[in-house]
């Protein structure tokens, strides 16, 4: 819709300067070197999600987005009716959990603890290219950290491989990365809290602007919010009703303004 605008503007302005060339004296060539005078007319990129009349968004991760045990309380769930309540005039969003508990980005951690299970290789991942979103957001890493001595020496190369894979299989598709909110404390799964906010999110930020990949920082968002106890379940790990909710809007708006 910007672009739209600024192209209006622009012929707009560009016609007036026609009109006006005949009452003019010719003026004299400029001594300004060519490359001064095209420079300062940019041709505006674009949104990073093309505009279209129907999006559809897969949300890529483990149980933070499958839901664990409660996938009707999953994030996905609240991002569609998010969408529904508050999207734009005359756009349709479908969105589908693509969430897999235990899952990871190498492998290791989890309930899997092998690189012969990471995300990539899972049938999960052949049913989003089969979905074929046109946005994707990832929201993993949680459970690498788990198993983050094994994963660690691995895990900026697999999740590279994955966005390389998502663009080779769904190469229309408008990718987003997330990074993993914190934990609360000592929980039952072993996830280290400080490694994910420590270690693992500021890689998966460093690979978004290597990458050129937008990025929702959801880490941020969770921490800034007081209490954070509120926005987890009370096994320290998993989101709660309110933090589902706030994942949500958080992602909904970080759609929007990409579009």
């Amino acid at each position: 819709m910007n672009k739209t605008l600024t192209k209006l503007l622009f012929s707009s302005l560009f016609v007036l300067a026609l009109a006006s060339c005949g009452s003019k004296p010719v003026e004299q060539p400029s001594s300004e070197p060519e490359e001064a005078k095209t420079s300062e007319v940019v041709e505006p990129s674009g949104p990073y999600i093309p505009e279209k009349e129907s999006y559809k968004v897969a949300c890529v991760g483990d149980s933070l987005t499958a839901g664990h045990y409660w996938s009707s309380q999953a994030y996905p769930v609240y991002l569609q009716s998010y969408f529904n309540e508050n999207g734009i005039s005359g756009i349709n969003f479908d969105v589908k959990n693509c969430g897999v508990n235990g899952i990871s980005i190498t492998g290791y951690g989890g309930s899997w603890d092998d690189p012969a299970k990471k995300y990539v290789l899972q049938d999960v991942y052949t049913q989003t290219v089969t979905y074929q979103p046109d946005i994707i957001c990832i929201l993993l890493g949680t459970n690498d950290a788990t198993g983050w001595e094994n994963a660690k020496d691995i895990f900026k190369d697999g999740y590279k491989s994955l966005l390389e894979s998502f663009r080779t299989d769904i190469p229309d598709a408008s990718i987003i990365m997330m990074t993993p909110p914190p934990t609360t404390g000592t929980n039952q799964f072993n996830i280290p809290g400080d490694t994910i906010v420590d270690v693992v999110d500021p890689i998966i930020r460093s690979i978004a602007e290597e990458e050129e990949v937008e990025l929702i920082d959801t880490e941020k968002v969770f921490s800034a919010y007081n209490p954070l106890s509120d926005l987890i379940r009370d096994d320290k790990v998993h989101l709660s009703v309110k933090g589902a909710e706030l994942m949500a809007e958080t992602v909904a708006n970080g759609i929007f303004d990409l579009m």
